[in-house]
């Protein structure tokens, strides 16, 4: 019985070489990779199948650094290089301390001094548990405190770094004691808004009327105080919210729980916010790091708390922002904890847009309206109409602007820019005004005496003619 049954013959050196040597001549383009994966085969692993045959690295004609690929060289880049300003960008974290204590305290002190948070400028803490509104100092930073009516819950802490603004200068308001702050840090001819917000937790002792109510109040306050934000101040919105949201582009993003195990009924409360002030939460782009809250066994996670700016605030680097697994403050705690949320944000000095001119004349407005003259009337019944319409098809803001705009415009269009009366005689002044610059004599009294001819002819043609005035008026 052959023992070698089963098996390929390797075949010898001298046979294999001839082989490889001849089938080298006449390879073609898919021979070659076939040939050069065979040789990479035997080199790893002392043989490989070629055409058929058991072939070894020797037989193959194949040696080290055969097949090594070249450096590549490093690609030039003919752009010039551009330094990215990071002066206005500053990092923000929020986190539910869930009782600060003086330990903890001195830990967070402690933290934000090291290299890795030194670049954190504000800071959001909610359920301090502390009862006072204090406005107080603490190295660089300024504390900005939210007490709570209950010794055992809420309390909300901002802290703000000196870098921003002095102490004397920040303002904080307790819009709702314990749940949610208002802190205004003057900025760059503008304003920075802050709102610290602990939504209530739903209570088991409480009916669903009463814990909804409550946390709608809540939320009322909040939406209310974001209404009255000015548009060209900058508005950071974080906290606690205490319920989960679901994916609303471009308001919400993907990177939210897709099932959630105790959802409750409010789930859509943080979309709908989102979505009537025009906000957007970061810490719902990024792929990875997306929980915030996480039971004491480790079983059930959420994400409950968020970072919310306008969507024109959202950069691409803000939308990174990401909840802090490795915080190491109170991490000896046992039981159930939350996760900070990080994120660095670009806030520009804010910069006016130029104002443009209005397409309606308002001093015939004006005049018309202290006149109450024929015009006036038919004006304000044709406005009176196309408000009334507008507001039942499309009630905003935005378009009621438009149509008082447009309506204004047809009945007192704007005045049209008179244009000198430029005859052959006005033509030939400025002939003669310019030979005499050219010659070096514009402060002959000729000359100056054709500049004041011009300039009062200009005078004349800009002059009301009679077809402006109003009727019954005589020059």
């Amino acid at each position: 019985m052959d023992q070698n049954r089963g098996f390929r013959e390797v075949a010898p050196p001298d046979e294999a070489e001839q082989h490889a040597q001849r089938s080298q001549l006449t390879m073609n383009k898919t021979g070659k990779r076939s040939y050069q994966r065979a040789c990479k085969v035997a080199l790893a692993k002392g043989a490989a199948l070629y055409k058929g045959r058991l072939l070894t690295a020797q037989a193959l004609g194949a040696h080290e650094g055969q097949f090594a690929s070249p450096a590549k060289a490093e690609k030039r880049s003919f752009q010039p290089n551009r330094q990215i300003h990071h002066k206005f960008d500053m990092e923000v974290l929020t986190w539910n301390a869930g009782s600060i204590t003086s330990r903890v305290w001195n830990e967070i002190l402690a933290l934000l001094a090291t290299t890795e948070y030194k670049n954190i400028k504000i800071v959001f803490l909610q359920e301090s548990h502390w009862q006072q509104d204090q406005v107080y100092s603490s190295g660089p930073w300024s504390v900005l405190t939210c007490g709570s009516t209950s010794r055992h819950k809420a309390g909300l802490v901002v802290l703000v770094h000196s870098s921003l603004a002095p102490l004397s200068e920040i303002r904080s308001t307790s819009i709702v004691p314990g749940h949610l702050q208002h802190v205004m840090i003057p900025w760059q001819r503008s304003r920075i808004h802050l709102l610290n917000l602990y939504q209530h937790v739903w209570d088991s002792k409480l009916s669903k009327t009463e814990n909804r109510g409550r946390r709608k109040d809540v939320m009322t306050q909040l939406e209310n105080r974001i209404q009255r934000v000015p548009q060209r101040d900058f508005l950071l919105v974080a906290g606690d919210f205490n319920s989960h949201a679901v994916t609303e582009r471009p308001h919400i993003g993907p990177s939210v729980p897709h099932r959630v195990r105790f959802a409750n009924a409010d789930v859509k409360t943080l979309p709908s916010l989102c979505k009537s002030c025009g906000l957007t939460a970061l810490n719902t782009w990024a792929s990875g790091h997306r929980s915030t809250y996480v039971n004491s066994d480790g079983t059930y996670s959420s994400q409950i708390d968020f970072l919310l700016v306008r969507l024109h605030d959202a950069r691409r680097r803000s939308k990174e922002a990401y909840s802090d697994k490795n915080f190491p403050v109170a991490a000896y705690r046992d039981g159930s904890k939350h996760f900070p949320v990080r994120a660095t944000l670009f806030i520009p000095p804010y910069s006016p847009t130029p104002s443009k001119p209005r397409p309606f004349d308002a001093t015939a407005l004006d005049a018309s309206f202290r006149r109450k003259d024929d015009n006036w009337q038919a004006f304000s019944h044709r406005l009176t109409e196309a408000v009334v319409r507008t507001m039942q098809v499309r009630p905003s803001w935005q378009e009621l602007d438009e149509v008082m705009v447009r309506v204004s415009a047809e009945h007192y269009p704007p005045p049209r820019k008179s244009q000198p009366a430029a005859g052959p005689e006005y033509w030939k002044k400025v002939r003669r005004i310019q030979a005499h610059k050219r010659a070096g004599t514009e402060h002959n009294p000729e000359c100056q005496k054709l500049v004041e001819d011009i300039k009062e002819e200009e005078t004349r043609s800009v002059a009301p003619s009679a077809e402006s005035q109003p009727k019954g008026s005589s020059r």
